[in-house]
């Protein structure tokens, strides 16, 4: 049976098999193994045939399906009429091209592109539709993506606050967003196609040159700043961004990306001649300013503070403060105090070394330093010169400590010893010497106060002589001399009173020969803490006095 195919004649593509069961015929086998959907509809609209890949894609089985009504059976009800209107044209002999949903056995809709075209027999009349569809489902979902996508990007590169222009690999202007208009005064007509750099006038003052466009066209990523000017000439700071566009290994253009940074700009400048008033002036400053990091390092000095320790303010920066500081924990325990009370410490005093290495003081107050989110970074300090007035509070600390004459330690000395050794247990035992210079009163009275003084002098200085490096000596009155020994009992305190009377002896009043320098002593041992050491001076004095009054008409001249 021969039909004939869009008005040409052609044997059927379907042929039923032989009697003998032949094999099938070539047409079946490209209708079956056919990659695309094909389907014969006959005249009524009934299905007669569906390859195999259109029945599994759809679930069904040709045994399921042949003789439905293929639109009431396949086409959404919305799209009915639309899928009758492209049957009409094939009933007029045409061929059609056309897209519509088809529903699969599960309900789910796909989206084929469909060609069409009727089979009439030899006699003219009408036998059936073939129609050879794609599945296009999943192609027109990413067209649907990507056309969602360049909407996305559009509206972007349109609306986005930054203002930006694309351009050609020659520079020339091809597209821009309105910021770019906005930003730079300049209508569409005005700009496209012209090269990029011309229209902001790089060869104003400020502007860049060439080397931003160029290196984003030759692929590399582009950020930087410069200046831009609009149409009439205003200037305008910019952060550059430029972006290479290639497309297949192939540059075709790249974005250029311009954000306005005026404001921020006239901030820094604002913010740079503020900090070099702020400089100026601690620059003129005699107190010492100083800033320094968590570690410790200098990150800023005024130049007082560099020179107070001997350093230029190059020097200076970068020193960490272990560098010039005598005693780092103390100071650094300082730094933590603030830090951990958020409050700042004043008056306090640290040693410092010079560049030279000599010794110097300075009272200081420290500060915590944030940034501008409140997180700490750091200290600055204050610091004012207070070496003069330290060696003079030294002085007077010495000196209220301290005999004049002799040099030796005083009697508020002695006292605020005795004190410290009642508690502390592991001095003990401790033994004391009273001691007695002989006969002053009648060097004083007799050959002068000055021969007196130096009586004195030579006795002070046989006691140096005569005692250990941890033993303590002081004048305590006119004539009267007290020496503590430490860690020491009696029968080794009996060694030293005798050493000490054996120094004198060997030693004569340097202007009368026949009076010589003669001590009396007492000694007594407190062996452990629960002995007061008052008390024990006290048995060392009376002993002193008695040795005095066994020693005669000699006593009666103290």
């Amino acid at each position: 049976m021969e039909y004939k195919l869009n008005n040409l004649s052609a044997e059927f593509l379907i042929q039923e098999e032989s009697p003998g069961g032949d094999a099938i015929n070539v047409y079946q086998r490209l209708f079956d193994t056919s990659p695309f959907f094909m389907v014969i509809i006959n005249a009524d609209g009934s299905l007669r045939m569906m390859n195999k890949i259109m029945l599994q894609t759809l679930g069904y089985t040709l045994k399921e399906i042949k003789g439905v009504d293929y639109i009431r059976q396949f086409i959404p009800p919305l799209e009915a009429e639309r899928v009758k209107e492209v049957f009409s044209l094939l009933i007029q002999n045409k061929l059609t091209r056309n897209q519509n949903s088809i529903l699969k056995k599960n309900g789910q809709r796909i989206l084929v592109e469909w060609h069409g075209m009727p089979v009439h027999e030899n006699s003219g009349k009408l036998d059936s539709f073939v129609g050879i569809g794609i599945n296009i489902t999943e192609k027109k979902r990413a067209e649907r993506q990507l056309f969602t996508k360049n909407k996305l990007l559009e509206a972007l590169f349109k609306n986005s606050t930054d203002a930006i222009a694309y351009v050609d690999s020659t520079n020339s202007v091809i597209d821009v967003n309105n910021n770019f208009l906005s930003l730079f005064e300049y209508n569409t007509e005005e700009i496209i196609g012209h090269d990029i750099d011309e229209i902001l006038e790089r060869g104003k003052k400020g502007s860049s040159n060439r080397n931003y466009s160029n290196t984003a066209l030759s692929g590399q990523h582009v950020y930087g700043q410069g200046t831009r000017y609009t149409k009439n000439g205003g200037a305008i700071d910019v952060l550059i961004k430029g972006i290479p566009v290639i497309i297949d290994d192939h540059l075709v253009g790249g974005y250029a990306i311009y954000t306005d940074i005026s404001e921020q700009k006239k901030a820094e400048r604002a913010l740079k001649k503020s900090e070099e008033k702020y400089r100026d002036i601690l620059n003129s400053i005699n107190d010492s300013y100083f800033e320094v990091d968590l570690n410790g390092n200098i990150t800023f000095c005024n130049q007082s503070a560099a020179g107070y320790l001997g350093y230029s303010v190059n020097e200076f920066l970068g020193l960490n403060y272990r560098v010039f500081c005598s005693e780092p924990d103390y100071i650094s325990e300082v730094f933590n105090r603030v830090l951990r009370s958020r409050k700042p410490e004043h008056t306090e005093t640290f040693k410092l070394i010079k560049k030279d290495g000599s010794i110097t003081f300075s009272e200081m107050s420290i500060t915590i330093m944030y940034d501008h989110d409140e997180k700490v970074i750091g200290f600055r300090g204050v610091g004012r010169n207070v070496t003069e007035r330290k060696r003079y509070e030294e002085q007077l600390e010495y000196l209220s400590m301290h005999d004049q004459l002799t040099g030796l330690n005083n009697r508020a000395f002695f006292e605020k010893e005795l004190e410290r050794l009642n508690h502390s247990k592991e001095q003990y035992p401790v033994s004391i010497i009273a001691i007695d210079l002989d006969g002053l009163k009648l060097v004083n009275d007799t050959i002068g106060h000055q021969e007196g003084d130096q009586l004195l002098i030579n006795c002070a200085g046989i006691l140096n002589s005569s005692l250990r490096e941890n033993d303590i000596v002081a004048r305590i009155g006119g004539d009267e001399f007290i020496v503590i020994l430490p860690q020491t009992d009696h029968e080794e305190g009996e060694h030293v009173a005798q050493r000490i009377i054996a120094e004198s002896d060997s030693i004569k009043y340097s202007k009368a020969d026949q009076i010589p320098l003669s001590i009396s002593i007492g000694l007594a041992t407190a062996t452990d803490p629960e002995s007061s050491l008052q008390q024990t001076f006290k048995e060392a004095d009376d002993l002193m006095y008695r040795t005095k009054l066994h020693k005669g008409v000699d006593a009666r001249y103290q």
